[in-house]
């Protein structure tokens, strides 16, 4: 499959815009249906989701373990570990607590397909508003083995994560760095480790004080939104 994927991105340039498109639309249909893999990250995402949405505790407080009975204990992972997922994804699942187990974890596969899709997209656009071909970029992000099979395949959070920088990345690419400092903001709320880009947009902007400010801005709104839901119990660090 790496090998294969090599080949893609080294002739991107020549692979016709349909055919590169279509083979990442087939691929991903093909992850999202396959059989669930042995990672157990998407039964963990619910796990933390229902512990505070039905069960009544902070999931940043308290373990999976305080509930044993519920019945996505049994498939997640970390059972004596605080959530290390950030707010704005704590939240986002929230909603599926209240959908049977199977629904929910279909409804979260079927949400992370979107958000890769949605960051391809944008990274679409970031690859035009730059000069650059934007197919090659797109086959870049959409076909990389990992995207596949651990983000499409797995289940994994990280998708929402790439959709913040992608978004970063397509409104610095047009001039509007408030907005792309913000993007990654946001995303670093889904993952901590996503800021690790915040420092490349702010120094590479051409308007660096409005970049500055929409980083402030979305830094101060997660931070209320944090302290409203969550108090001052924060995610686990070293498990990021």
């Amino acid at each position: 499959m790496l090998a294969c994927y090599v080949v893609v991105v080294a002739r991107a340039w020549s692979v016709p815009v349909a055919w590169g498109l279509g083979a990442i639309g087939v691929l991903y249909a093909v992850f999202l249906l396959a059989p669930p893999q042995l990672y157990t990250d998407a039964l963990t995402y619910l796990d933390y989701a229902r512990l505070g949405a039905l069960h009544g505790l902070n999931p940043y407080a308290h373990f999976p373990a305080a509930v044993p009975t519920d019945p996505t204990y049994a498939f997640s992972s970390w059972h004596h570990l605080v959530s290390p997922y950030g707010p704005a994804f704590t939240l986002l699942t929230y909603p599926l607590a209240g959908l049977g187990v199977p629904a929910a974890y279909w409804t979260l596969r079927a949400v992370t397909v979107a958000a890769s899709l949605g960051a391809l997209a944008l990274v679409w656009r970031a690859a035009e508003r730059w000069g650059r071909p934007p197919l090659p970029a797109v086959l870049l992000v959409g076909l990389n083995p990992l995207v596949l099979v651990y983000g499409i395949g797995g289940g994994h959070n990280d998708a929402f994560v790439v959709l913040g920088l992608a978004a970063g990345a397509a409104a610095l690419a047009a001039g509007r760095p408030a907005r792309g400092a913000a993007a990654l903001v946001v995303a670093g709320a889904v993952k901590l480790s996503a800021l690790a880009a915040l420092p490349f947009a702010l120094l590479g902007a051409e308007r660096r004080r409005r970049a500055v400010v929409g980083a402030a801005v979305a830094a101060g709104a997660v931070a209320a939104v944090w302290l409203g839901a969550f108090g001052l119990h924060g995610p686990e660090l070293r498990a990021q």
